[in-house]
């Protein structure tokens, strides 16, 4: 005699993690409404504890969303290294942006400066960053 078919559900509890110990955690994110629409991008920075580092808000005025989420990264990044932090994680919920850095030759123009600037901050050797995409759901602070 066969069973009824069971529906199984899995479900995971996602929130956001403090980084290890000695290292700040960047969650940066951005939108369009409309896309392209008007558009914002934000972002903030935690230490190892969870404790507010700092933060920022960005109105972008009018442009994509995959434009919005790099340069909430670029900014992000660009404050992460004028607090001096040595060791980052980034959090981003765009895998847009992930591919992207990982391209050697960006070919948007649209998004040219944004990705080759990031990228250039990213291989600086005076601090050890790494960029993670991660669930929406833990990258609730950057969204709101």
């Amino acid at each position: 005699m066969r069973h009824p078919t069971r529906n199984r559900t899995t479900i995971s509890h996602i929130q956001w993690t403090p980084p290890p110990e000695g290292w700040c955690k960047l969650n940066v994110d951005g939108a369009s409404k409309g896309n392209p629409g008007a558009a914002g991008a934000g972002g903030l920075l935690r230490d190892q504890s969870g404790n507010w580092i700092t933060g920022f808000a960005l109105n972008l005025g009018y442009c994509t969303s995959v434009k919005a989420e790099l340069a909430a990264l670029l900014k992000g990044l660009e404050l992460a290294k004028r607090h001096g932090i040595a060791k980052l994680i980034v959090h981003t919920d765009s895998q847009v942006v992930c591919h992207k850095l990982r391209m050697q030759h960006p070919k948007n123009k649209g998004y040219y400066f944004l990705v080759k600037r990031s990228q250039e901050l990213l291989n600086n050797s005076e601090w050890d960053v790494k960029v993670e995409h991660c669930y929406r759901e833990s990258n609730q602070a950057a969204d709101f």
